[in-house]
């Protein structure tokens, strides 16, 4: 049970930084596409909300074992799957919302494009925000151990 509320606790904390980055993204790729007098309907916020749901459960493939408890190999593995996973599931749910047309390669090469950068960004974000909070639980144990 334990091990559940930890892995629901990641995709919360993961939605909010996905959902705002995949935002972006897509305003970029849709003024670059379709232009920046496009309109878009309601339909497309709730179309981002629910796969950027679904990509929050790309951390799953750590909740299993904790990075530190994996040998380099496992842990870039682990990387390369939820980059997979992120992949098929922005690109099979753009293809069925049609948020790009599979038949035009520059279209294509665009949202790979995109799921790339937001995947860096993301990444990177969460990696630096990690550290963040590791430093500072190892600066109060340091203030811990000077007051023991």
């Amino acid at each position: 049970m334990k091990k559940i509320l930890e892995c629901l606790k990641l995709i919360l904390h993961y939605f909010p930084v996905i959902t705002v980055v995949v935002m972006i993204v897509s305003a970029g790729y849709v003024t670059f596409f379709w232009g920046a007098d496009e309109n878009v309907s309601i339909a497309l916020l709730w179309q981002i909300l629910l796969v950027s749901l679904i990509c929050s459960g790309s951390p799953l493939f750590f909740c299993q074992r904790k990075p530190k408890e994996m040998g380099k190999g496992e842990f870039w593995l682990r990387w390369v799957f939820c980059y997979v996973y992120v992949n098929v599931v922005v690109l099979g749910f753009g293809t069925g919302f049609k948020w790009f047309e599979p038949s035009k390669l520059p279209m294509v090469i665009g949202m790979l494009l995109a799921i790339a950068i937001a995947f860096i960004i993301i990444a990177g974000f969460v990696f630096l925000v990690d550290m963040k909070t590791a430093d500072a639980m190892n600066q109060k144990l340091k203030e811990r151990n000077k007051e023991s």
